[in-house]
């Protein structure tokens, strides 16, 4: 797999593992303990998300320079979890949020263009 495909795997599943836990933290859970919640469907599924994300990286790093790896890996997983969950979670952002994310964007961007 490509350092760039790696990249955007990681992307992909720490915006999913966000999404799961999310969705497991606020489900109705029996008992409502942390074991409980721990072991709710939608937090392993997160926690599986987590774990293929940290295994995934570790192989993009021996490809891709760690000052461009972190950067896209958590701005991307920021941009794509905050999109994700205004369309499926129905949260809401303002417009100075939305320049935010198309200023990670931008920076994201720039980060690749810059390695020319």
């Amino acid at each position: 797999m490509s350092g760039p495909l790696l990249l955007l795997s990681c992307v992909a599943l720490s915006a999913a593992a966000s999404f799961f836990l999310k969705l497991g933290a606020t489900a109705q859970v029996p008992g409502g303990g942390l074991v409980a919640l721990a072991f709710h469907p939608h937090t392993m599924l997160g926690g599986f998300c987590y774990a293929a994300t940290f295994a995934l990286y570790a192989v993009a790093l021996q490809k891709v320079p760690l000052s461009l790896a972190q950067p896209v890996i958590t701005g991307g997983a920021s941009v794509v979890t905050a999109v994700v969950s205004v369309w499926l979670l129905r949260e809401s952002m303002g417009a100075v949020n939305w320049l935010g994310l198309a200023l990670v964007c931008l920076g994201l961007y720039l980060l690749f263009a810059g390695r020319g």
